[in-house]
């Protein structure tokens, strides 16, 4: 693996379907089934990220912990607080964008 690889783990390709369902969750109403649908595709990318850590490759971007953090908006985005949902979801979206 080259150092490029090791600088970049998260392709823009890897974070698509993830932003896909974060942009159609910013459109709708009732956006439940496109958080979790991006939830599973977070879950996704965060096994590929252990995976890497597990075979020791650096993160010096530290992305499993920024990661972890869209993760817990997500979530967090499933059951909102009155007026919190839009926000936590935009705020995700942008952190997962900048992952890649």
């Amino acid at each position: 693996m080259d150092g490029d690889a090791l600088d970049n783990p998260i392709e823009r390709r890897d974070v698509e379907p993830a932003l896909a369902a974060l942009d159609r969750a910013l459109g709708e109403q009732s956006a439940y089934g496109d958080l979790v649908e991006a939830s599973r595709c977070l879950v996704a990318l965060r096994g590929m990220l252990i995976t890497r850590r597990r075979r020791g490759e650096p993160d010096p971007a530290h992305r499993l912990d920024r990661l972890n953090a869209v993760m817990s908006l997500v979530v967090a985005a499933e059951y909102p607080l009155e007026g919190a949902r839009h926000e936590r979801i935009a705020t995700a979206r942008q952190e997962l964008a900048a992952l890649a």
